[in-house]
C-alpha cells in the first residue's frame, strides 16, 4: 500500500517525479511544466491551487508510464493524493 504522503506545492511533486526518474513524452512535459501555472491560474476555472494541481498530476500519469518499482510507487502515491479511483 501507497504510503500516504504530505504535498504542499507544484515544486515538491515534480522534484518527486524527477527524482524517480520517468521518462516523459512530449504531452507528459507539457503537463510536468504546467504544474506550476496551475497553482496560480487555478482560480480562473473557480478551483483551488490544490485541485488545480491535482488535475495536473492526472493528465501527467495518463501520458507517463511507471517502468521501475520507484516510479510505480510514486506514482500510486500521488495518484492516491489526487483522488484517482480508477485503473493503476
Amino acid at each position: 500500500m501507497a504510503e500516504s504522503i504530505q504535498i504542499h506545492n507544484a515544486e515538491q511533486i515534480q522534484e518527486m517525479i524527477l527524482k524517480a526518474g520517468f521518462k516523459m513524452n512530449v504531452y507528459a512535459k507539457v503537463y510536468f511544466d504546467a504544474m506550476k501555472d496551475a497553482e496560480t491560474t487555478a482560480y480562473l476555472y473557480d478551483s483551488s491551487p490544490e485541485e488545480g494541481l491535482k488535475v495536473q498530476v492526472l493528465y501527467f500519469f495518463s501520458n507517463c508510464k511507471a517502468r521501475t518499482p520507484e516510479q510505480k510507487e510514486v506514482k500510486k502515491s500521488l495518484l492516491e493524493w489526487a483522488g484517482y479511483k480508477g485503473y493503476r
